[in-house]
């Protein structure tokens, strides 16, 4: 269930979610998400990209409270959202 979870979490951010923000969202230590993430990008379900590719093109990068928290972030592959 907490696949599924992660997931939504990401479907929802399309820019991506790092740890931290998907830890919180869910309501679990970023230790136990972790190891979730890497099997979701090992089966190719979410992308992991780092975080200053999405930054730079980002509009609210100047007053975004999530830079320098995080290197990676993650989300779902665009041709697999559903609509």
């Amino acid at each position: 269930m907490m696949l599924t979870e992660i997931l939504k979490a990401c479907e929802t951010s399309p820019q991506g979610l790092c740890l931290e923000e998907i830890s919180r969202r869910l309501k679990k230590d970023p230790s136990t998400v972790e190891g979730m993430i890497d099997l979701l990008v090992h089966l190719g379900k979410i992308v992991e990209q780092p975080a200053e590719t999405v930054c730079e093109t980002c509009p609210a990068r100047t007053s975004c409270v999530l830079i320098g928290r995080s290197d990676r972030l993650y989300s779902v592959p665009m041709n697999t959202i559903k609509e």
